[in-house]
């Protein structure tokens, strides 16, 4: 049965937007615009082999305003440390023996002999890795270098160089398996090595092989959705090219900042950039290629196809990236760490709109029909809009709106509420299965007093007699607050004016007795010590003073009022409507409170199989809200998107709602999985607990934005405030429009006939 009677608009033809003028281009010149694309990313790759790296190490937290990232810069400001050193400990334990049997000690002396061999060539000249190596034995009591309960002995040594610049990781890089062969003459003794370069080579190591294992896994079944969504190999093989190369591109990116920079701390950048790439490229491929083909089916040819793809699921993908990057810059209003990370996903999300512009229109221009090649029975046939799984789903709920809207936002509501208790701060970076792990979890054990985990007390106009004499005193005081330890270390900066105090904390910088502890120092212990000299300033840091600190700057909410109004003013610029806009927020925010719901109940309380950390990583909240509420524009738009374009082409409110969820959910769901198999899988599969968080957080975020907010509560809640969807008060008409649509593909649609399915389900949403 065919209905006819509702007539598309003609409109005259006007300059076609830059990125659907780029897309025809793109396609008219295919194979140069192919080989551009390739041109540009492993150009990107190899270009930046080619910069030298920086001299200098680059602090992330320099010249951020609380007090830990001031005492390091206070202290760089005097010249830094007179001789710029690492600390490394070789940690021993055997089953039986114990330090003071003379087999142990004959062990030990041998292994000082075997660190002493070690030595580097830099610069031509060839120098021994360390500066200094203290025997157990040789060290006062006082240094620690035997466990309190006589197991354990560690083996002191320092290595000249600043921690992580590239130097001193090229320098200490060959050191890891060295020192490995070193200790497997003394296999029956447990050695395990505690060095801040070494642990973070090991751990980088460690997420590569993780992300390689990652890749793979997550490549096969987002493959598969891909073969079911589109029932052909060549176009489910497509998205993953573009993903791919959008991947190589940004690592190229990365390591150019870094080296630029002299920040070497970027493994979570590089991670993030597989993480975000196989994510966004893949949707926005999807999105265009969907399109495209429902554009050739419909008898148009191959670049005009093209050029309605490009001007309304290519507009609604530029729009969206755009709107992500815009998003995740707002992290930029903090600076600090999260600089790198923001890098990673801005330019693996610019590198995707870029390509879906340009690499995928030339692509689809070379294969033409061909990207049907490897059909797949009954997947990926053509289906009439309003038809399927979710049109019945969607249908359902707009019979009854009201009961789905309190069901759905109690069950978000319910999902968020264990955020009322998080606690915010930063998981141990090393897992247990590496030796840093290992190592750190012997010092704890065996070292109760605080092996590792240093408070520390920067001091300035430390030349001054008056400040010397209350330092001395301050130290005596700090000694008698529980929970601060010795022994005492004291660093001088190279000027002399400057003086740092290093004390040790047992436990974890998470605990809530180390972070009043640094407190106290803050509020009560220096000020009685240092308030009445003139010029003198003193700074508490160490890693408790920076989860304090840190968990504060992280909440502040100049990134969620920024990203808040960013997203608002699109949505109203674009749709006209302030309804639409306001509900869009709300529904984000919901989807947003249930994915830290999650990570709290999961990582926080322990309510899964993962190791609980007790803790959510202090950026996450931030991090995710930024990433979430610019991946929920994809969908939000290219659904509201499709339903503006039937309302604009005459439809009622009720009417364009109903179909144009349910043409999109497909297309939407098949997105959704991906992302939820992308985003999942890094939880399951890596052992980086930051990582782990952010993966479930946004697998949770996008899979219940998919289901429960796109296909359920959004078409209830648009049911339920019919035409009152599209106000918009007088007094913003003044404001610009953003057009989507580019409006091609009104020269040649012709009148819009309805399907059997299509009338039914119009005429059920409208009461007919």
């Amino acid at each position: 049965m065919q209905v006819t009677g509702i007539t598309y608009p003609v409109k005259k033809s006007e300059k076609k937007p830059f990125s659907v003028r780029l897309s025809v281009w793109s396609a008219r010149h295919r194979w140069l615009v192919f080989g551009l694309w390739f041109l540009l990313v492993f150009g990107l790759v190899f270009g930046s082999n080619l910069i030298p790296a920086s001299k200098t190490a680059n602090d992330p937290n320099a010249g951020l305003d609380f007090e830990s990232s001031k005492a390091y810069s206070i202290l760089k400001d005097g010249g830094g440390q007179a001789e710029p050193a690492e600390n490394f400990y070789l940690i021993i334990t055997h089953p039986t023996l114990k330090p003071a049997d003379a087999a142990f000690r004959t062990t030990v002396e041998k292994l000082i002999v075997g660190l002493k061999e070690l030595n580097y060539t830099e610069d031509g000249q060839t120098r021994p890795l360390f500066a200094q190596l203290v025997s157990p034995y040789e060290a006062p009591a006082t240094a620690g270098l035997i466990s309190p309960d006589g197991t354990t002995a560690r083996i002191y040594g320092r290595i000249l160089g600043e921690t992580y610049t590239e130097k001193m990781n090229k320098r200490l890089e060959p050191f890891g398996a060295k020192i490995d062969d070193l200790k497997k003459g003394f296999s029956e003794y447990t050695a395990l090595v505690n060095n801040t370069t070494l642990n973070y080579l090991e751990e980088g190591k460690a997420v590569q092989e993780g992300l390689n294992q990652s890749l793979l896994t997550t490549l096969i079944p987002t493959f598969i959705i891909l073969l079911c969504v589109f029932g052909a190999l060549v176009a489910a093989f497509i998205p993953l090219l573009l993903a791919i190369t959008a991947i190589i591109g940004t690592t190229g990116v990365v390591v150019i900042y870094s080296r630029l920079s002299g920040d070497t701390q970027i493994n979570n950048a590089m991670t993030l950039a597989v993480l975000m790439g196989l994510a966004v490229a893949v949707d926005y491929s999807l999105f265009v290629i969907s399109r495209y083909r429902n554009e050739r089916y419909a008898g148009r040819e191959k670049i005009k196809a093209l050029e309605i793809a490009s001007g309304t699921a290519g507009r609604a993908v530029f729009f969206s990236g755009i709107l992500v990057a815009i998003s995740i810059s707002g992290l930029f209003l903090l600076g600090g760490p999260l600089g790198p990370m923001a890098l990673s996903i801005i330019t693996v999300v610019l590198m995707s709109v870029l390509g879906s512009m340009t690499f995928l229109p030339a692509t689809l221009s070379i294969l033409g029909r061909g990207v049907n090649w490897g059909r797949i029975p009954y997947f990926g046939r053509e289906h009439t809009d309003g038809q399927g799984f979710w049109s019945m789903i969607v249908r359902g709920v707009m019979r009854r709106p009201i009961i789905t809207t309190v069901v759905a936002t109690t069950l978000l509501v319910a999902m968020a509420f264990p955020v009322l208790h998080i606690r915010l701060g930063f998981s141990e970076t090393t897992s247990d299965k590496l030796q840093g792990g290992k190592a750190a979890k012997v010092l704890n054990e065996k070292w109760p007093q605080g092996a590792q985990l240093q408070l520390q007390v920067v001091i300035t106009e430390a030349g001054r007699p008056q400040t010397l004499a209350a330092i001395e005193k301050f130290k005596a005081a700090a000694l008698a607050v529980p929970g601060v330890n010795g022994p005492v270390e004291t660093l001088n900066s190279a000027d002399g004016k400057v003086q740092m105090l290093s004390f040790y904390q047992a436990g974890s910088w998470n605990d809530q007795a180390n972070q009043d502890t640094v407190r106290k120092l803050r509020q009560e212990t220096a000020p009685a010590y240092f308030k009445g000299l003139e010029g003198t300033q003193v700074y508490v840091t160490g890693w408790s003073a920076m989860v304090v600190d840190q968990s504060k700057f992280f909440t502040n909410p100049i990134v969620w009022v920024f990203v808040l109004s960013l997203s608002f003013l699109v949505l109203l610029l674009v749709f006209r409507s302030l309804v639409i806009a306001t509900k869009a927020i709300l529904l984000n925010l919901l989807s947003t409170g249930a994915a830290y719901g999650a990570v709290t109940l999961v990582f926080q309380d322990g309510r899964a199989w993962v190791k609980p950390t007790g803790v959510m990583e202090a950026w996450l909240p931030v991090f995710i809200f930024t990433i979430i509420f610019g991946l929920s524009m994809d969908y939000h738009m290219f659904i509201l998107t499709r339903i503006k374009e039937l309302r604009d082409h005459g439809y009622s409110s009720n009417e364009a709602v109903a179909k144009g969820i349910s043409s999109t959910s497909g297309t939407i769901t098949g997105a959704a999985a991906i992302m939820v198999v992308v985003f999942g899988d890094f939880f399951i599969s890596l052992d980086t607990p930051a990582i782990q968080q952010l993966g479930l957080g946004l697998a949770v975020a996008v899979f219940l934005d998919a289901t429960i907010v796109r296909s359920m509560l959004l078409p209830a809640v648009m049911r339920l405030m019919g035409d009152f969807n599209w106000w918009m008060p007088r007094f913003l008409n003044w404001l610009p429009t953003i057009t989507i649509e580019s409006g091609v593909e009104d020269e040649t649609t012709p009148d819009a006939t309805l399907s059997e399915a299509d009338e039914k389900l119009l005429m059920q949403v409208s009461g007919r």
